[in-house]
């Protein structure tokens, strides 16, 4: 694949940037603006809004175009590096945090020293201590012990450790057995996420061997009593609750430390305003297991939370926030309704929910976007709005990455036979048929329940709807769907189309909606 040539950096970067990033960025340099960085900001205005234009691409002449008689044309290059090192200095003030602070701090004690200031030193380190503590940044830690032992040593000499120097030592080997746990569960959480991410049904393949091995860890062994900080003990009941939503070998496990988790985390003021995204996937994940156990109350008061964030935060980047709830809202809304037979509300809200898919696509990662793409055709499609299900399906189906998750890729080939066929498409059943056994089984997922689909759809791809025929087909069908779900009554396939309901209404010649809610109730 080729790489963005470095004279695009500067595009793609301001392209990238929020209508808040933009303000503040033309405020931050218009404060001082003189000589060279009024020309930054001459300059970035004008690929500004190259990046409004329809083709929203890189365009040399036509940004020559633009600043066309400015003193600076003929030094671009360099006036772009200016505006590239101005964008990451505004970017870097805009988006201040404490690590940022503690950095400032530990450089103002490096100076200190350097003019042997030392109990100045002291008051800053002191200051830079409580704010590590507080948030667990360790790495930040054990530099103030390493400044306070400089300084220690600055101090006349004595033949005896006293008690101060001692606590330090243990604060220091403290500091680090914190650290070494957390490095050891965050690995833990990077290779889950890497399966996660190819894949969320490893029972049936391969991947299953990998996530086991995984869980069998040591300090996945100990108790969440022997983990002493805070960011621990979240990366340890996060790996955990992941464990029972992979491995499905219990349900209310997954809930029990999913609401650990979020109990940890919201009793933790400081972790919801700096990490809101983890905050609201915590939410939303305890949301959607609630959803599945039909805790449906409390599922309803999780999505009211997630609401809620902006007000509770008061946040100062709305659009970001915006951004941030994208991530789950939606799907987790339109999971709620499906899951409570409120089919009609989830119709309702489809219009908004596109607009916003369609602004914030492009900042969402690519699973995400294709489990809401897959809400919106199950509810289009449970409406009988089939033509729009097939929109939303195509969309994903024709997406070229093949870093998609199998069992996402794997749903949207099921639905889209499923959808072709209410649409009486049956000129092209026979040949998605091959295609969709073809992936399957490439991928090693032509399980017993979509080999039997395939085969009723290979068997029965013409227009059985006025056939008298018609009713026997989906009643042997359903008896053989029946007699596998006996065997697991887990299966995922009931988790993203009830084929039984669907069944149903085919042999009762009545609405799906209709009979998905009744068979429900």
């Amino acid at each position: 694949m080729k790489s963005i040539d470095k004279k695009e950096d500067i595009f793609e970067l301001i392209k990238s940037l929020s209508k808040s990033e933009k303000r503040y960025f033309v405020l931050f340099v218009s404060r001082n603006a003189v000589g060279k960085q009024h020309n930054s900001l001459k300059l970035f205005k004008a690929i500004e809004s190259l990046t409004r234009e329809k083709d929203k691409k890189y365009d040399k002449n036509k940004l020559l175009k633009k600043i066309e008689g400015e003193s600076f044309t003929s030094r671009l290059s360099a006036e772009k590096r200016c505006l590239y090192n101005l964008l990451l200095k505004s970017l870097d003030a805009y988006h201040s945090d404490p690590v940022h602070e503690m950095n400032s701090l530990l450089h103002g004690v490096r100076i200190l020293y350097k003019k042997g200031l030392t109990n100045q030193c002291l008051k800053l380190l002191k200051k830079v201590k409580k704010m590590a503590l507080q948030d667990d940044y360790f790495i930040t830690l054990l530099q103030v012990y390493l400044w306070e032992k400089k300084i220690i040593r600055t101090e006349p000499e004595s033949s005896v450790l006293n008690d101060k120097d001692n606590q330090l030592i243990l604060a220091e080997k403290k500091a680090l057995q914190n650290y070494s746990d957390i490095c050891e569960l965050d690995n833990l959480v990077m290779k889950v996420a890497r399966l996660n991410n190819y894949d969320q049904t490893p029972q049936y393949s391969d991947s299953i061997k990998v996530f086991e091995k995984i869980f069998k860890h040591p300090i996945l062994g100990r108790s969440d009593k022997s983990l002493h900080s805070f960011t621990a003990k979240m990366l340890y009941y996060y790996i955990y609750s992941q464990y029972y939503l992979i491995s499905h070998k219990d349900l209310n496990k997954k809930y029990y430390y999913c609401k650990k988790l979020k109990e940890l985390c919201s009793n933790k003021p400081t972790f919801i305003s700096n990490n809101t995204y983890n905050y609201i996937v915590i939410t939303n994940n305890l949301g959607l297991t609630c959803l599945k156990l039909r805790k449906y109350e409390e599922a309803f008061q999780h999505l009211n939370h997630l609401k809620e964030i902006p007000e509770i935060l008061h946040h100062s980047k709305p659009d970001i926030l915006k951004l941030l709830s994208f991530h789950s809202i939606p799907d987790f809304e339109l999971h709620y309704y499906y899951l409570t037979n409120q089919f009609k509300k989830a119709l309702i809200i489809l219009p908004q929910i596109i607009k916003d898919f369609e602004k914030y696509e492009k900042y969402v990662d690519k699973n995400t976007c294709i489990e809401l793409s897959i809400n919106i055709a199950r509810i289009y499609f449970i409406n009988e709005q089939f033509r729009d299900c097939l929109y939303w399906v195509n969309k994903i189906l024709n997406k070229k990455d093949q870093n998609i998750r199998l069992d996402l890729q794997s749903e949207t080939k099921i639905i889209n036979l499923f959808t072709h066929y209410e649409l009486r498409n049956f000129e092209i059943m026979e040949s998605l048929v091959r295609s969709t056994s073809r992936y399957l089984s490439k991928n090693k997922r032509l399980f017993e329940i979509e080999n039997v689909i395939l085969t009723f759809f290979r068997t029965n791809n013409t227009n059985i709807f006025d056939s008298k025929e018609r009713i026997a087909l989906f009643d042997e069908l359903k008896a053989k769907i029946r007699s596998i779900f006996k065997k697991n009554s887990d299966h995922e396939f009931l988790d993203y189309f009830d084929i039984i309901s669907w069944l149903d209404s085919k042999i009762q010649n009545r609405p799906f909606v209709e009979v998905l809610r009744e068979n429900r109730v």
